[in-house]
């Protein structure tokens, strides 16, 4: 100790001799340690954190392969995954995510606010093992057509805008662009925030639906729009590689006059990976396929 303490007398004496480079050491220190610790708190956010997902082990994306442009990952359209949905039966549900950005809802109030909003197919939730902390989640009912607008929140926009307030539940938001106010009916846990950055929450189908009718799509259009991330959840015994044999032979019934319009599309699935690797993918607004590799 004594030994320790006479270095440290002589280390200060020294700094106090040079004041500029004291200065330029302390800070030099400073933002070294501050550094340091931001990468160790972005490690543990988005690498070491347990993913608020139930049974993470269970969960895998899904992804249409096109052989005729070499393209092995491609974002799946509202029909094909209607029909995979309706016909797999290795996993014991199937989600949707809309990977495009649909923009901020700007809310009409006394102080207007926008909300980044994530379009989900009303499994997205139970598939992914959460329930909402005030609430409700979205019922298949809330994809029919004719059925009234709701909508989710994030905890963070929960108590962002509505400061915490429990009876938030219930509450309409009149939003610009719509002719229908859109209503509250739940409210997330903190700790569930996928993708990052949503504010809220809508089913869907009606948004895909209002896409197809503005640009009046017809059904082979439809099919060759591919704007959506799938995430499946595993039946019980059911393991990835028969899930994949399966999945290899649910191919959508396309017409032989629409395959130049959707890239020569074949045999339609690529069973890509284990989502534990979410882990990465949380992060983004989009779901990379060189992210979801890492676990093969």
């Amino acid at each position: 100790m004594s030994a320790l303490a006479h270095d440290l007398r002589y280390a200060v004496r020294r700094l106090r001799r040079s004041p500029g480079f004291a200065v330029t050491a302390i800070l030099t220190l400073g933002l070294g340690l501050g550094a340091a610790t931001l990468l160790f708190a972005a490690v543990h956010t988005v690498l070491l954190r347990p993913l608020p997902f139930t049974d993470q082990h269970e969960l895998v994306l899904l992804w249409e392969r096109d052989p005729a442009n070499g393209s092995p990952h491609n974002e799946v359209s509202l029909p094909h995954f209607e029909q995979w949905r309706a016909q797999a039966s290795s996993f014991s549900s199937l989600a949707a995510l809309g990977s495009t950005d649909w923009g901020d809802l700007e809310v009409r109030a006394d102080a207007p606010f926008a909300l980044t909003q994530r379009v989900v197919s009303s499994s997205f939730f139970e598939t992914l093992g959460v329930s909402a902390a005030l609430g409700r989640t979205f019922r298949p009912s809330d994809e029919v057509t004719g059925a009234p607008s709701v909508m989710v929140l994030s905890h963070a926009s929960w108590r962002r805008h509505f400061g915490a307030d429990p009876a938030v539940v219930g509450h309409t938001l009149s939003v610009v662009g719509r002719d229908e106010p859109l209503e509250i009916v739940g409210v997330m846990p903190a700790a569930f925030q996928f993708p990052a950055g949503t504010d809220a929450w809508l089913p869907l189908a009606p948004a895909l639906t209002q896409v197809f009718r503005q640009n009046g799509m017809d059904e082979m259009q439809r099919r060759g729009l591919g704007v959506l991330y799938v995430i499946g959840r595993l039946a019980p015994a059911v393991t990835r590689e028969a899930a994949r044999a399966e999945m290899d032979v649910v191919v959508p019934e396309v017409p032989p006059s629409s395959l130049t319009a959707l890239g020569g599309l074949t045999a339609a699935v690529l069973f890509v990976c284990a989502a534990s690797t979410l882990l990465a993918a949380r992060r983004a607004v989009r779901i990379e396929p060189s992210l979801a590799l890492r676990s093969e």
